[in-house]
This record gives structure tokens, sequence and C-alpha cells, in this order.
């Protein structure tokens, strides 16, 4: 089924290429796609992301990433993307497209697998 999220993600470096976050997801129509009134999950998460060639450079960069980790209320989940990166080292605009795999909870002993596609916009400082 179709839904709509509205997502907040903060995350941090750790080394030059991982890190981790935290973040909010709102779900808009979550009585069409989860089985609790809880509209809100938190997903705690790790980061690799590396860049397909040097940014030194370059002020437009491609870059893959992948994150995995768990969210409150429903569960784990795991999700690589490739997007752009354009600016200055730590100084840039990203945009990503995603794609996750993870649980949803559907009621209070069951989850569902749910699979889905995100478009990412950022900056990174």
């Amino acid at each position: 089924s179709t839904h709509l999220t509205a997502n907040l993600n903060l995350g941090g470096a750790l080394t030059k290429s991982g890190g981790a976050g935290v973040g909010g997801n709102y779900y808009f129509n979550n009585s069409d796609i989860r089985g609790t009134s809880n509209k809100v999950s938190i997903p705690f998460f790790a980061n690799v992301r590396g860049s397909f060639m040097s940014q030194e450079i370059q002020t437009a960069v491609p870059y893959w990433s992948l994150s995995a980790g768990y969210k409150s209320n429903d569960g784990a989940f795991v999700r690589p993307g490739i997007g752009m990166r354009f600016g200055e080292v730590r100084n840039a605009f990203i945009i990503a497209i995603n794609y996750e795999y993870g649980e949803l909870r559907k009621t209070d002993s069951e989850k569902m697998k749910c699979s889905s596609f995100h478009l990412s916009l950022g900056y990174e400082f």
C-alpha cells in the first residue's frame, strides 16, 4: 500500500565514511498502513557513505550510502541509496534516492515487511 511520511534525520560523522543518527517519522495515513494509533516512530541508525569520485576538485559529486537500524514502534530496517552532493566538503546540499526495506507494526503482536522508495533532500555541514 502507498504511505506518506515526513522524516527528519539528524546524524553525525564518527569517521570519514561512517556515522550514526536518530530521526523522527510521522505517518500521515497511519491507519491505512499501521495497526497502531501512534503516528510516530523514531529511527536509530548507523550509516556508511562513499563518493564515486573525489570532492576535492569537484563541486558536484555522486555518492552511495547504506543505513541500517531500528525504528521504535516498528522494527529493523535497511536503506541503501545513491545521490549527488553539491558544494564543498562539509558544506554541501545533498539529494538522494533511497530504497528502504523494513518492518512496520501491523498490530501489537504482529509486524509486516514493507519496502519503499524515498527522495531525500538535505544539507551537510
